[in-house]
Formats: C-alpha cells, sequence, structure tokens
C-alpha cells in the first residue's frame, strides 16, 4: 500500500467567504455574551499574531534552520521533514495532549476527519520514549503549528489557543500544517489556478507574507480551492 499524502476536501467555507485560522468556525449558536467574549479572544489572538515575528504566513512556527533558509534564499526546506511511512503503507503520528485544561472534542473530531479521508494514523502517547511527536496545547499565541516533522523528541507544539476551538475547522488545518502541508495559496503552481492582486493586501510584512509562494512538491496533484489550507478571497 503507498500512501500520498495530499490535501484533500475535508471542509468547504461558504463561496466568496474570507477565512483565516482565526475565524474558521461559524458561532451563531452562541449566546450574545458567548459571542462578545469570543469576539474579544479572537481580536486578542489576531493581535497577538501581528506582534509575533515568529510567525511566517500567520500560523506557521519556523525553526531557526528555516528562518535562515526563508531569508537567504525565500525557501522553507520541507523534504527532510515529512513524516515517514510504515511498512504498511500508513504514515503514524504520535501525539500528546499538555494539559487536561485544553477543550480535546474538537482535537479529536479533527484527527478522526484526517484518519478518514488519508493514510495517516494518529496515536495518543502517555509516554513519548523519545519519539518525535505533536503537543495539542492552549497558547495564547493564537493558532498555529510547524509545518512537517520537527525532529525533537520534547514533541513539536500545535497552539490552540480558547478561540480556535469552537469548531472543527482551525485544529483541522493546524494539524494539516504539522502533517507538511503549506498554505494551498503559496502552492509553486498557484497562478495557474488563482491570481493574487496583492494591490488589495495589506502592505505590512505579514499580511503580504500571507500570499508568498513556496517551493512546493506539489505531486502532479491539482489545485484544490476548497481545501482546508487555502485562504479565502473576499
Amino acid at each position: 500500500m503507498k500512501c500520498l499524502l495530499v490535501v484533500c476536501t475535508l471542509v468547504a467555507p461558504k463561496d466568496g467567504e474570507f477565512t483565516d485560522d482565526l475565524n474558521l468556525f461559524d458561532a451563531r449558536n452562541l449566546t450574545d455574551d458567548e459571542q462578545l467574549a469570543l469576539d474579544r479572544e479572537l481580536m486578542e489572538s489576531k493581535r497577538r499574531l501581528l506582534e509575533n515575528p515568529d510567525l511566517y504566513q500567520g500560523d506557521i512556527l519556523l525553526t531557526e534552520e528555516q528562518k535562515r533558509a526563508l531569508k537567504e534564499r525565500n525557501v522553507i526546506p520541507s523534504s527532510a521533514n515529512w513524516w515517514p511511512a510504515a511498512a504498511d503503507g500508513y504514515v503514524y503520528v504520535n501525539y500528546r495532549f499538555a494539559s487536561p485544561s485544553i477543550a480535546k472534542t474538537m482535537v479529536l473530531q479533527a484527527i478522526n476527519t484526517w484518519q478518514a479521508n488519508t493514510c495517516v494514523r494518529f496515536r495518543d502517547i502517555q509516554n513519548a520514549d523519545g519519539k518525535p511527536h505533536l503537543i495539542f496545547q492552549n497558547d495564547n499565541s493564537g493558532c498555529n503549528s510547524f509545518v512537517g516533522r520537527i525532529s525533537n523528541t520534547n514533541g513539536q507544539p500545535v497552539n490552540l489557543a480558547p478561540g480556535c476551538l469552537t469548531e472543527v475547522d482551525t485544529p483541522i488545518h493546524e494539524i494539516g500544517h504539522a502533517l507538511g502541508l503549506h498554505h494551498e495559496q503559496s502552492r509553486s503552481d498557484r497562478d495557474n489556478a488563482i491570481y493574487v492582486v496583492l494591490d488589495n493586501v495589506k502592505p505590512d510584512k505579514n499580511s503580504r507574507d500571507q500570499f508568498a509562494k513556496e517551493a512546493t512538491n506539489n505531486f502532479n496533484v491539482p489545485y484544490d480551492y476548497s481545501s482546508v489550507m487555502q485562504y479565502y478571497s473576499t
């Protein structure tokens, strides 16, 4: 069995709706007070994102090596960060929760969505035993993750602030990064599928970085307009 991890159409937002990693959910069922509290949390998370120089494209954490490569060659090397396939063709990814306080329901739903649509299998571990693994944690930095496997025996964080766990879409997106997927609009061949009007993008570096192209390996998979990894147009 051969495993090819592709960007699956797991969630398709409404046509014409702009989404980012902090509002990929529909909160219409909340009370007015709950909605107000959620809006405040989202605004605070976005403020922290803008002030965090260590985030790339709004929600991507970078290693020091990746920062240097990005600065020198405008490339984030990724082939070294692939999760290896086992002999049975599946890709096994270990994970744990940093604390009992994190809302596990949405994370587990996101994990089940990936398992139902790909050859990735997640294993909940109590003891890391020095193996690379994901750590889902409630972090005030917002919603962010590294891209691909980082060889860190202490585990690599998938940061999910409370506002990231109201619906399943955001943890699906951040897990996609942790598995090795870049934003769909950053594909090397994106100009064959979409047109990015940079004049309509805010001039600050963080905003423009969200639409920067990467040297991606697309495995001959067509551009996915409904990908959970894509930011949508206004």
